[in-house]
């Protein structure tokens, strides 16, 4: 374990300081110059990281060294997206053709997206409506897809449509839809957090899809990917997240020296190291688990208590950012941190009255 953390580390930390942290990230387009020398220097390899140990747990890692060494928790963002959407569905789901097909995909060459949340609707089985309908030798697809990770920069999407609705139950299917598919409209939507990961909307009309292009079994895209793949991007994101609780607290030590500030903020330097380091213990156990395919009844507590931990964090920091100051990169750092801590909180807050009804029914 030692020797693969160090080369993740070594790897990722040393892009992330060549590449990352010399950039104001937070006011700009989205970097593909970033991203294609993160491709040219094998950053999406994931043979070569399956090398250094686990596939789940090398994304993990190497998220968290991307904002540790980078600053910058949206560029971390955008390649773990990928690079997991890659992992779990093209090369769990995908027959060899597709994997074939789609090689450049594995390579950072282009980039890939999963749309499956709609306008006012958010992700919800009973609400989405986006269709597909066999018509002679094709699916025509259309709808709507909104909040799309990567949604502008990417060339491929995996769109999840209705397929069947028959006695008003609703059945999904996956499909790879190119860019360049005709009916199909991209646009950016300009969020002011997580910079530069870019955030787009879909639009599908009258989409001419071949059924060579289905992603898995047909009608059963929601339950076989949409529903696991919510509870992987929630444990591969505690690598990012740790990432950033690391940058955050040697960014404000460095703020707290020059204050003059240091003994007094001795004791809140500990919490924050402290938290730090039980945060990055359970950020690799949760991908440890996904590698050894051990998930387990409670494998979304990992999630629930990092985020209390996390958020324990966050109350310190902020003392100590009142205190001695910060500066921009520092504040957009924290913010997107306060962001992504609060994402999904209400299913949070009903997975520990889950728990809690568990214990006292027993």
């Amino acid at each position: 374990m030692h020797n693969r953390a160090t080369d993740i580390k070594e790897r990722f930390e040393g892009f992330a300081r060549r590449n990352i942290a010399t950039r104001d990230l937070a006011i700009q387009d989205f970097p593909f110059d970033i991203w294609e020398a993160m491709a040219a220097e094998g950053l999406f390899d994931l043979g070569a990281l399956a090398g250094t140990g686990g596939n789940y747990l090398s994304l993990s890692m190497g998220g968290e060294a991307l904002v540790r060494a980078g600053g910058n928790l949206g560029m971390s963002l955008s390649w773990l997206m990928h690079e997991l959407l890659f992992l779990f569905a093209v090369l769990g789901f995908g027959n060899p053709r597709q994997q074939e097909h789609y090689r450049d995909l594995a390579l950072g060459r282009k980039i890939l997206c999963l749309a499956v949340s709609e306008p006012e609707k958010g992700g919800h089985p009973k609400y989405l409506k986006t269709s597909a309908e066999l018509h002679g030798d094709h699916y025509i697809l259309n709808g709507e897809k909104t909040y799309l990770t990567n949604g502008p920069i990417a060339s491929v999407f995996i769109v999840i449509a209705v397929t069947d609705n028959t006695g008003g139950r609703k059945r999904f299917t996956a499909f790879f839809v190119p860019k360049d598919t005709p009916g199909l409209t991209v646009s950016a939507i300009d969020l002011p957090f997580l910079k530069p990961c870019p955030h787009g909307c879909l639009t599908l009309v009258n989409c001419p899809v071949p059924p060579a292009n289905i992603l898995g079994t047909q009608g059963q895209a929601y339950e076989d990917l949409v529903l696991p793949f919510r509870e992987l991007e929630d444990a591969l994101m505690l690598g990012p997240l740790t990432g950033a609780m690391d940058a955050l607290m040697h960014g404000l030590a460095g703020h707290t020296r020059q204050s003059g500030q240091a003994n007094a903020q001795l004791e809140s330097f500990g919490q924050l190291s402290a938290l730090t380091s039980v945060a990055r213990v359970l950020a690799y156990e949760a991908a440890g688990r996904l590698d050894n395919d051990r998930r387990g009844p409670d494998f979304g507590s990992l999630s629930y208590i990092f985020r209390n931990l996390a958020r324990q964090f966050q109350a310190h920091a902020k003392e100590i950012m009142a205190a001695v100051g910060s500066d921009g990169q520092l504040d957009a750092l924290f913010n997107d941190f306060t962001l992504a801590l609060s994402f999904a909180k209400n299913v949070e807050r009903l997975k520990y009255i889950k728990l809690g009804q568990a214990v006292l029914n027993q």
